[in-house]
């Protein structure tokens, strides 16, 4: 399993999300610098300098109409989407916050 695709799709396969496009593996390196996994290439050249070996499995991007992710890839979806508001990596108004809060609670029931 050298190549990141592999990796990527076993994931998916095993979270059971079908909308494998919008997800990824990313690490951060010594320098803290955050880098994407490039899925067709070997993980062993991309990540050689990196300790520990940690990977994140990620939104890589985030679609136009979330309603096309279906099951656990919307659930992932609104995970990533809150960790990165409380992060600061992403910001809303207090009205889109409030929305994502009501969305969240309807993602748990």
């Amino acid at each position: 399993m050298r190549i990141g695709s592999y990796l990527v799709e076993y994931l998916c396969e095993h979270l059971e999300i079908n909308e494998k496009d919008y997800f990824g593996l990313c690490y951060v390196d010594a320098s803290k610098q955050r880098h994407w996994l490039d899925l067709g290439k070997s993980i062993i050249k991309q990540y050689k300098d990196v300790d520990p070996s940690l990977f994140s499995f990620r939104v890589k991007f985030y679609p136009a109409d979330p309603f096309r992710l279906t099951g656990n890839g919307r659930l992932m979806l609104y995970q990533q989407l809150q960790t990165d508001l409380c992060h600061g990596r992403l910001y809303c108004s207090i009205g889109v916050a409030a929305a994502l809060a009501a969305l969240g609670f309807l993602l748990k029931i």
